[in-house]
C-alpha cells in the first residue's frame, strides 16, 4: 500500500510537471509579452520570447534577478511601485498606452515605448499572492502612427471627422472645431435652410460606411449662410468596416461664384430679346426719318442705333464673362481689315467722348489680319472707354495704327 501511494504521488508530481511544462510552452509561444515575477522582490521566474524582446534582454540576463535590478530605470517611473501595490493588495492593474522609458537597445540611452499592460496577481491555495503574471503588448508603432495622423489632421485646413459605427465621433481635428464650434455637433441644412433628413447627415452616412459626396449649408450667427462639401469613405480595419471618415470643405466662395455665373448667364440671355426688338424698331424709325429729310433727327437715330448695338455687345460680353470662367469662350478667326475695324471703333467712342477729340494716326491703307473681329473690337472699346473716363474730358486721345 505504501508503494502504491508512492507511485501515485510520483505520478501526480509528473503530471504537475507536465502541466507546468505545457503551460510554459504556451506562454513561450504567446504573441504578447508574458512574465512571471515571484515574491515581493518580483524575481523573474519566467519570461517568454515577446517579453524578452520588450526588455531587450536574454533569459540569462533576467531569470532569477529582481525586476528593479534588471531595469533600475523602472523605479523612478513608478512601475516597481505599481507591482508592489498589486502584490500587496491582490488587485490587478491594467494600463493602456502606458509610457515606459527604458534602455531596450542597451546603449545607455533611455527611449520612449508605449505598452498595454496587465499585472495579474497569482495566488496559492491559501489565497496568498505568490507571484504576478505581467502581460505586455508593445503599441509604440500604433501610437506613433496615431500621433502622426493627428498631427496631419491638425495641419489640414479642411474639417475631418472619424465616425464610429454607432455614429459617435471618435476623432476630429482643429478645423472641425473651427467650422462647427466646440460642441462638435451640427444639423446640416439645404440651400433654403431646411434641415436635412437624419439619414442624409454626413455623420450618419459615414457610420454606415457609405462612400459619398454631398453639399449642405449652415446658418452663421450673423445670419449669413455658408456652403460645405462633405466627402465620406468607409473606414476599414483588417477588412472589416468600422465606421467612416468624412472630410468637409468650406465651398462658400465657390458656390457664390457659381450663383453669380448663373445670374450673369441668365441676365445676358434675357437682355438679348428686348435689345433685338429695340434694334428692329430703331431701324424702322431710321428709315422713316431718312425719308423725312431731317438731318438732325437722322443723326440722333444713327447715335441711337449705335448705342443699341453697343448694348447688344454688352449683353454678349456678359455671356462671355461666364464663358471665360468656364473656359468655353469661342474665338472665331477670319481675315479682317484692322484699319477699318479701328476706325469704326473710333466713330463709336467719339459719341461717348463728346467734344473731346479722339484721333487715329496712320494712313487709310487696309491692314489685313486673321482674328476675331468682335473680340478685338471689345478690347479696343474697353481701352478707349478707360481713356475717356480717366482723362477727365481734357486733352485729346490718340491712337496709332501701323504694320
Amino acid at each position: 500500500e505504501l508503494q502504491a501511494r508512492t507511485i501515485e504521488s510520483q505520478n501526480l508530481a509528473a503530471a504537475r510537471e507536465a502541466d507546468r511544462q505545457r503551460l510554459e510552452e504556451i506562454l513561450q509561444g504567446a504573441p504578447i509579452g508574458m512574465t512571471v515575477l515571484e515574491g515581493p522582490d518580483h524575481i523573474y521566474r519566467l519570461s517568454n520570447v515577446a517579453a524578452l524582446e520588450h526588455l531587450g534582454r536574454t533569459e540569462d540576463d533576467v531569470l532569477g534577478r529582481p525586476a528593479a535590478e534588471v531595469q533600475p530605470e523602472l523605479v523612478s517611473q513608478g512601475i516597481i511601485a505599481t507591482l508592489d501595490q498589486v502584490f500587496a493588495s491582490g488587485q490587478p492593474f491594467t494600463g493602456r498606452d502606458l509610457l515606459i522609458r527604458h534602455d531596450r537597445s542597451r546603449d545607455g540611452m533611455l527611449e520612449d515605448y508605449y505598452y498595454d499592460v496587465v499585472f495579474q496577481p497569482l495566488v496559492n491555495p491559501a489565497g496568498e499572492v505568490e507571484a504576478i503574471l505581467a502581460q505586455s503588448i508593445d503599441v509604440t508603432d500604433r501610437l506613433r502612427a496615431r500621433h502622426q495622423f493627428e498631427a496631419t489632421l491638425t495641419a489640414m485646413g479642411d474639417a475631418v471627422m472619424v465616425v464610429a459605427p454607432g455614429g459617435t465621433l471618435e476623432l476630429t481635428n482643429a478645423a472641425f472645431e473651427r467650422f462647427f464650434g466646440p460642441s462638435r455637433t451640427f444639423v446640416p441644412e439645404d440651400e433654403l435652410g431646411r434641415p436635412l433628413p437624419d439619414v442624409e447627415w454626413p455623420q450618419r452616412r459615414a457610420a454606415h460606411g457609405e462612400s459619398f459626396t454631398m453639399l449642405f449649408t449652415l446658418r452663421e450667427p450673423e445670419e449669413t449662410r455658408r456652403w460645405y462639401e462633405g466627402s465620406g469613405q468607409p473606414l476599414l480595419i483588417n477588412g472589416v468596416q468600422q465606421g467612416g471618415v468624412v472630410v468637409i470643405r468650406d465651398v462658400t466662395d465657390r458656390s457664390l461664384r457659381h450663383l453669380q455665373e448663373q445670374f450673369l448667364a441668365v441676365a445676358g440671355h434675357e437682355l438679348r430679346t428686348p435689345l433685338t426688338a429695340l434694334s428692329l424698331s430703331i431701324d424702322l424709325a431710321a428709315r422713316q426719318v431718312e425719308r423725312s429729310g431731317d438731318q438732325r433727327l437722322q443723326q440722333h437715330m444713327v447715335r441711337a442705333a449705335e448705342q443699341t448695338r453697343r448694348l447688344t455687345e454688352l449683353a454678349h460680353e456678359i455671356v462671355d464673362v461666364v464663358r471665360l470662367t468656364t473656359a468655353t469662350l469661342p474665338i472665331e478667326r477670319v481675315p479682317l481689315d484692322l484699319s477699318a475695324l479701328t476706325r469704326r471703333v473710333l466713330d463709336t467712342i467719339q459719341v461717348i467722348a463728346g467734344e473731346q477729340p479722339v484721333t487715329l494716326q496712320g494712313d487709310d491703307a487696309p491692314i489685313i489680319i486673321s482674328g476675331d473681329a468682335r473680340r478685338i473690337e471689345q478690347v479696343l472699346l474697353n481701352l478707349l472707354v478707360n481713356a475717356v473716363t480717366f482723362s477727365g474730358g481734357s486733352g485729346s486721345i490718340e491712337m496709332s495704327l501701323r504694320r
